[in-house]
């Protein structure tokens, strides 16, 4: 059963998004200049990544941020 983008969390859109470009968690950490802690956090929704961060992790995904965090969109 698929979840449409308004029920799927930060973290659900951010490993989809990933996962579409078949990068592993340690291949988006390398691409954002970050750790993989950082990417297993933000997927598994234990943390909001502060808003940099965030920036960094859409950058490398080429996507907007508030593709993802949309809840966070100032």
């Amino acid at each position: 059963m698929s979840q449409t983008t308004e029920n799927r969390t930060a973290g659900q859109r951010l490993r989809d998004l990933r996962l579409t470009k078949g990068w592993s968690q340690e291949t988006l950490a390398r691409k954002a200049k970050m750790t993989n802690g950082t990417i297993s956090w933000a997927e598994t929704d234990k943390r909001v990544p502060q808003l940099l961060t965030q920036e960094r992790i859409a950058r490398a995904l080429r996507v907007e941020r508030r593709e993802i965090w949309p809840e966070d969109s100032a």
